[in-house]
């Protein structure tokens, strides 16, 4: 990474300081730690860049490598911000959701929310940038080995049918990944024998998100009947736009 590297030994001694709960999540997933790690890393270089350390300080305790790297957050985050022309857009589009109950009871909260997910959204954006933009060499023979010994997985399965394949990827905490699900069981029904259509929750398959770059969701992959990859989109995609992409798949 730009120079740095984690080996082997680096790599052990910090997977075996985790939590016993991550520990065992991660057990199956070691590529997406490492990319957890790559992450951290380019983190820590842009601390460098903006002046919060020292380029050989050493990272002594757990702590002060989350202090540091939230600082390098807060600093890519300083920016967002919510307007009130925004707020009363949302409570107006949402109105009939909320129950009867007023803009002024409600414009906190909705500010809230909104800046939640702006930043949440800047944070991503900058991390893939960090990644998009930072020279990386992956040693590809450990990761392969790595997948391997995770066995088999839904979307392995889909790829091999012989049958047009989109997955989306996402997690039951995130609001357009809910706005997505009733979408894809509607697909699901609709194109049944023709295609697979599959919605994967990111922790339950944090290798697979790791493995195919899946770094903000939710992200949806279409992949042809060869198992090979031909479009990808992060964010909320509407249904109309899911069956346009099947078609040029040549699902009927």
């Amino acid at each position: 990474m730009n120079g740095s590297a984690i080996n082997e030994e680096y790599f052990n001694e910090r997977f075996e300081q985790l939590p016993e709960q991550y520990k065992g999540m991660y057990q199956k997933d070691k590529p997406g730690f490492l990319e957890q790690l790559i992450t951290e890393e380019l983190l820590r270089q842009e601390a460098v860049r903006l002046g919060f350390v020292r380029e050989d300080g050493a990272w002594i305790e757990e702590y002060q490598r989350m202090m540091i790297l939230q600082q390098v957050i807060e600093h890519a985050c300083r920016e967002v911000s919510v307007t009130d022309e925004e707020v009363r857009q949302f409570y107006d589009v949402e109105r009939d959701k909320m129950e009867g109950v007023s803009f002024d009871e409600m414009k906190t909260h909705i500010r809230e929310y909104l800046f939640a997910q702006k930043r949440n959204q800047t944070m991503n954006s900058f991390v893939e940038s960090l990644h998009t933009h930072a020279y990386i060499v992956r040693n590809e023979k450990w990761i392969k080995k790595q997948i391997k010994s995770a066995g088999e997985n839904p979307l392995a399965l889909a790829l091999e049918s012989g049958k047009p394949t989109i997955v989306d990827f996402g997690a039951s905490t995130c609001v357009p990944c809910k706005m997505m699900k009733p979408i894809f069981e509607e697909l699901q029904d609709e194109y049944r024998v023709r295609a697979n259509i599959l919605l994967i929750e990111i922790y339950d398959y944090r290798n697979l998100a790791s493995q195919y770059g899946v770094r903000a969701i939710p992200t949806q992959i279409f992949f042809d009947a060869k198992g090979k990859e031909t479009w990808r989109h992060v964010g909320f995609l509407s249904k109309e736009e899911i069956v346009k992409q099947l078609d040029e798949l040549g699902v009927q």
